[in-house]
């Protein structure tokens, strides 16, 4: 979609698959500086919205091809150094600051009207800011013809779903500052997907944060936690794969569950259960005389 300043309006996105702008059909006014992919366009070199920045490298939409040499070319000897997308310009965009993913949500006039992602679960882009999830909020005036932008960066302990950062997102059609709960993402791997099914276990007591954790009703979450968590373990010293991504297990895989499997059985001990959810058994104190 697109929207122009002057009379805000908007309209179909009209590029050819690389990113080069029909003729005689507008993206954008001349204010807004951004147009395929989300990236700055400059304007000064080659008419509008053949250029491209990408951080690194610059990107020409008319050619869709880099303009110098990948810097990690090196990792991927069996694509061309000037690719763009691995030629892939639906699912292979090529990202540079994005993280594990980065939404972007526009909102015309105090109401959501799009919200999209785009991902970099391998986290291949040298600029990314680290494992995390970034949002970017545009805000459209019509009334003021204004344009404003805020990005957010929210990091959990590890993947997406363990720790208390969980995606939250608003709703189309409703106030950008009003967050729902999101699991649209999938996990980066197994370790990650065992923290989605417990936020997701979570869910259906409405239990979160400490209290939940603490609560009798989350003991049966905490345990398939902990049992899959060893299930992780195990697999990675048998040398199997990940369920998830198809590949050998991580160290940092094996190591966020070992974390998070720890503080469950520390948590389920507090309330006086074993690491099965089952109530510990107090030996009998011995009675008689003393010697």
């Amino acid at each position: 979609m697109a929207f122009s300043l002057g009379k805000l309006k908007q309209e179909d996105l009209n590029e050819y698959p690389f990113g080069m702008i029909m003729e005689g059909r507008s993206f954008t006014s001349e204010n807004y500086r951004f147009g395929f992919n989300g990236k700055e366009n400059d304007n000064t070199v080659n008419g509008r919205g053949t250029q491209q920045d990408y951080g690194n490298r610059i990107y020409n939409t008319r050619i869709g091809r880099f303009l110098s040499i990948d810097p990690i070319t090196s990792k991927f000897a069996y694509l061309t150094p000037y690719q763009f997308a691995s030629n892939r310009t639906i699912d292979g965009f090529d990202l540079d600051g994005l993280e594990y993913a980065t939404f972007t949500i526009l909102v015309v006039d105090g109401n959501v009207t799009e919200i999209s992602v785009t991902k970099d679960y391998e986290l291949k882009n040298e600029e990314t800011k680290g494992p995390g999830i970034q949002y970017n909020y545009i805000y459209v005036n019509s009334v003021e013809n204004t344009i404003q932008t805020k990005t957010e960066f929210k990091k959990n302990l590890y993947g997406i779903y363990q720790g208390g950062e969980n995606p939250q997102l608003p709703k189309k059609g409703q106030n950008p500052n009003k967050l729902y709960d999101d699991y649209s993402l999938e996990p980066i791997d197994e370790a990650d997907a065992n923290a989605k099914q417990h936020d997701l276990d979570f869910d259906l007591d409405n239990l979160s944060g400490l209290s939940g954790i603490l609560d009798d009703r989350s003991t049966p979450a905490n345990v398939k936690y902990i049992k899959n968590a060893k299930k992780i373990e195990e697999k990675y010293k048998r040398q199997e794969n990940d369920a998830v991504t198809n590949k050998a297990i991580t160290k940092q895989a094996v190591n966020a569950s070992t974390f998070g499997k720890k503080w469950f059985k520390r948590f389920e001990s507090l309330k006086g259960n074993d690491e099965n959810g089952n109530k510990k058994t107090k030996l009998p104190r011995e009675v008689g005389p003393k010697n």
